[in-house]
């Protein structure tokens, strides 16, 4: 719990801390509840970073990884990205 606390509380003031506490967060815990939480995270920090084009690849691979949870879903509608559908 504190350890996301700090990563959000990171989010405006020093994205790329919070990048890594992101990554570190999904090596450390990859499969806890918390693993879309820090992926939303480290999606949100590299558009917060000007790296629009590595947020969109982050973003749709958290989408199809958490599809439906309630930080994809927020991934989804501030990035456009959504998941695959197999037709």
């Amino acid at each position: 719990e504190s350890f996301a606390a700090a990563m959000h509380s990171l989010e405006i003031s020093n994205p790329a801390r919070a990048l890594e506490m992101a990554r570190e967060g999904q090596k450390r815990w990859p499969h806890s509840e918390r693993a879309a939480e820090f992926a939303r995270t480290e999606v949100k920090c590299l558009y917060a970073l000007g790296r629009p084009s590595e947020g969109r690849g982050a973003a749709e691979a958290m989408v199809n990884k958490y599809v439906g949870s309630p930080w994809a879903l927020e991934v989804e509608r501030e990035t456009g990205a959504h998941p695959y559908v197999n037709h």
